[in-house]
């Protein structure tokens, strides 16, 4: 956490998961599963959120899918 005094940054990383049940993107549903970590990245003012930014690796999150070619 950086604060300042007007606001601060706070990051936090989680793992995403779950069973796919319909289409994503460009992944038909076919039950499979998958965990992948995501960091969001909190930018905040005056008591609030102001801003999130969010990463993750999709290419990764597509193969446990099953779907290998990326484009």
């Amino acid at each position: 956490v950086r604060t300042g005094e007007e606001g601060g940054v706070v990051a936090v990383e989680v793992t995403i998961g779950g069973t796919q049940a319909s289409a994503w993107a460009n992944i038909s549903a076919r039950g499979g599963s998958f965990a992948e970590p995501h960091l969001f990245v909190f930018r905040c003012h005056d008591g609030l959120i102001d801003g999130i930014t969010a990463y993750w690796n999709n290419a990764s999150i597509s193969r446990q899918l099953g779907h290998l070619e990326i484009d």
